[in-house]
């Protein structure tokens, strides 16, 4: 299945309401390619997570990790020029909700898999399945890595930041203010 097609099935994914849809899409393209594939529910609200190991099964490794989340928010879609939940090309654009924010870095690894088998040194995909709602699905990830002895010797976000490359986070901060 090439990129666009790829792009195109996650996009159609109604990934705002039901993010196992778009997860079992990826679990059923990659089974066959990849050495493992571990599902971690969030214990807090149950939606899917996914560690999958390329040239590595998910046990005891130093591996690249990539790291990326599947979900989007819902779309207002009278306010889109074209149908949010269809790939649209027009020129050299495309179009379609979470194509930046990060369909695109899901499918340019699902398209590269085996260019990336042929690199031999262990990687990790992680896709997470509730970013844009609270964040469960990171902090579960992390403990499964620290359970199967995963270590990353370092990770890549395919989030764009301002369209350049950051070598930290961006992070967050979190106040109460009380007013008397």
């Amino acid at each position: 299945m090439s990129n666009l097609n790829i792009l195109s099935r996650l996009i159609e994914s109604r990934s705002d309401k039901d993010p196992d849809e778009i997860m079992n899409f990826i679990k059923s393209e990659l089974n066959t390619k990849v050495e493992e594939i571990i599902e971690v529910l969030n214990k807090e609200d149950d939606k899917k997570n996914l560690i999958i190991g390329i040239n590595t099964k998910l046990k005891n490794v130093e591996a690249i990790v990539l790291s990326g989340h599947i979900d989007t928010v819902g779309a207002d879609e009278e306010k889109y020029n074209t149908n949010p939940y269809k790939l649209t090309i027009k020129g050299d654009k495309a179009y379609g909700l979470g194509i930046i924010d990060m369909k695109c870095f899901a499918s340019s690894i699902m398209d590269s898999i085996e260019e990336l088998k042929c690199k031999k040194s262990p990687i990790i995909l992680v896709l997470t399945g509730d970013e844009e709602t609270n964040l469960y699905g990171v902090e579960n990830v992390i403990n499964k890595f620290k359970e199967l002895n995963i270590r990353p010797k370092f990770t890549i976000i395919g989030e764009p930041t301002s369209f350049e490359i950051k070598n930290t986070s961006n992070g967050c901060f979190e106040y109460k203010v009380e007013v008397y």
